[in-house]
């Protein structure tokens, strides 16, 4: 989220918005050529959530003195300085389109609730949502309201590879993952399917490796896991990656997986397909915008049949070669559209 926050402002910018991002987080006042404009507020400890009666008076001093035209919202499930900018916004009569970035089960009841108090749904608010998931998941619960798609972004000319043909069934076979190592992503059950996937695969005479990019507070739990289930040779831990980086990986490799049930999005999965890599993943995430099962990557109900799918893909490299080569149309994903759908959308908000 924070990646696709800072990578939009900068496409703004690039284009002619002005562009400042407004947060409660302490750091720099400035990346990459992105004014930050941190408030002091008092944060939680451990999750460092701003928590302050003083939000909505903090923020409506900061929008009237940045003489902003609109505020863009990007909330998650818990985000108590969004939902204060849309009063503060208010107060002030500025426009503003709200991005939901998570999935969410509760949530649309909270905020067809809040609507009904207090027409949180007005029309200075355009409700937005990163997938068709979460667009769906508001839908049930408000139907009325109009929810748009502005699906997150990247860069297509950074990925975009042709996928190497196999000239021989290789009896070795690589794995890849990128995700942050924390329990939303579910790296355990990422180790536990792939134990299970070896398990099968070394039956057929074919090993399996598999290596998970990216840090997290689980890492060390998660190392001695891997060592409890006697794949250290076969798992790799490298920690987080450069874009670079992971697009060696990618060409090194023969499957991207993602074991998150709660993946609202999923940027990784998105470079890894314009990488050329066939995505295994869940059903009911945000992935399954831009990954057709059967056509660029297989969709798994549950952990075993994740298991299920990553030895039978092993085994038939003909599918897998299949999956490879459908690369489908990303486009609608690149920042160079993307980012014209955003002005574009402003210009509507701003007309009136």
């Amino acid at each position: 989220m924070e990646t696709h926050i800072l990578a939009l402002a900068k496409q703004l910018r690039r284009r002619g918005v002005e562009t400042t991002i407004v947060t409660s987080f302490p750091g720099s006042p400035e990346i990459d050529g992105i004014p930050i404009d941190r408030l002091d507020c008092f944060r939680l400890p451990l999750v460092q959530l701003a928590a302050s009666p003083q939000l909505v008076g903090k923020l409506r001093e900061r929008f009237e003195a940045g003489r902003y035209e609109m505020i863009h919202i990007h909330s998650s499930i818990v985000a108590p300085l969004c939902f204060a900018a849309v009063p503060a916004a208010r107060s002030l009569n500025l426009p503003m389109v709200v991005t939901l970035h998570s999935v969410m089960r509760t949530m649309p009841f909270f905020l067809w609730l809040a609507d009904r108090a207090i027409g949180w749904l007005d029309d200075d608010l355009t409700l937005t949502a990163v997938s068709g998931l979460i667009a769906a998941q508001i839908q049930d619960a408000m139907p009325a309201s109009r929810i748009r798609i502005l699906p997150n972004g990247f860069d297509q000319d950074l990925w975009n590879a042709k996928p190497q043909r196999q000239k021989d069934r290789e009896r070795q076979i690589q794995f890849v993952s990128a995700l942050r190592l924390q329990p939303r992503k579910r790296p355990f059950a990422l180790v536990d399917a792939f134990a299970k996937a070896e398990c099968q695969a070394s039956r057929d005479g074919l090993g399996l490796t598999l290596t998970i990019a990216g840090d997290g507070p689980l890492r060390p739990r998660l190392e001695r896991h891997i060592a409890r289930r006697n794949l250290r040779g076969k798992i790799r831990l490298v920690g987080w990656q450069t874009r670079e980086q992971l697009a060696t990986l990618y060409r090194a490799s023969a499957l991207f997986i993602m074991p998150s049930i709660k993946e609202a999005f999923c940027i990784a999965a998105l470079e890894a397909r314009a990488a050329g890599l066939p995505v295994l993943a869940m059903k009911r995430t945000g992935i399954s915008d831009f990954i057709q099962h059967g056509v660029s990557g297989v969709l798994a109900d549950d952990d075993d049949e994740m298991a299920h799918e990553m030895a039978a893909l092993a085994a038939d490299p003909e599918r897998l070669q299949k999956l490879s080569l459908h690369s489908g149309d990303l486009t609608r994903y690149d920042w160079k559209a993307l980012a014209a759908d955003h002005i574009a959308l402003y210009r509507r908000v701003l007309a009136p």
